[in-house]
């Protein structure tokens, strides 16, 4: 028959194992649940044990387990579109390199216009400052002079952003179209500030850079 000694040791090889099974896992909401599961085996043990309870280890441990339910709490928000609104998670859609975080840090600085009449957004050769996604309505860019209607969500300004020149077309929207805007540097302080955010956008410019190019110049037989 098993002690309460012998319980207790099973507890700490069970809390043991886990911390060691969370400690090799590479995704690190995987890793927090499994210490968080440890941590609560642990809380067991140090409330068990004979000649206990341990109460310095419980509430030491306690905290731990605190942080690790904050921090779980924090990656599920990061990963998940919980809480973001019905508007946010159609745009949303149109940043497929962006984490939900990382969009979330994105939309919250992001202005929100709608056109009372139709205008031009971006012009040919002129130095930008804003980027702009169109997400609703009627956008067209002209090549001089040319003007071909496009398909929403567009991106415009990205290549003025991401090489820090003049706009190679003119980007008009009709009245009534909605889109979004940033300042340019204010999407260049959020990239210098997280790593991951940066790599995401490049890749988010460059796949729409590829897609309009396929658009604009098909492969023929």
């Amino acid at each position: 028959m098993m002690t309460d000694l012998d319980m207790t040791n099973f507890l700490i090889l069970i809390a043991v194992g886990l911390h060691a099974v969370g400690y090799m896992v590479r995704d690190e909401l995987r890793l927090r649940a499994l210490v968080l599961s440890g941590t609560a085996i642990y809380l067991i043990y140090y409330f068990l044990v004979p000649g206990g309870p341990l109460w310095d280890a419980f509430l030491a441990a306690s905290l731990i387990a605190i942080i690790n339910i904050i921090m779980i709490a924090v990656l599920i928000w990061e990963r998940t579109t919980i809480g973001m609104s019905d508007a946010a998670k159609r745009i949303f859609k149109s940043f497929g390199t962006l984490t939900p975080g990382q969009f979330r840090k994105l939309y919250a600085k992001a202005s929100h216009n709608s056109a009372d009449i139709a205008r031009q957004l971006v012009k040919a050769e002129e130095r930008q400052n804003r980027l702009f996604l169109v997400y609703q309505g009627t956008v067209e860019i002209g090549f001089g002079g040319d003007r071909h209607r496009q398909a929403t969500p567009f991106f415009a300004g990205e290549i003025g952003f991401i090489l820090e020149d003049i706009a190679t077309a003119d980007v008009f929207v009709g009245a009534g179209t909605k889109y979004l805007s940033w300042d340019y540097d204010d999407v260049r302080k959020m990239m210098g500030r997280n790593a991951k955010l940066e790599n995401a956008l490049i890749a988010l410019f460059s796949k729409d850079l590829a897609r309009k190019l396929g658009r604009s110049a098909p492969i023929k037989p």
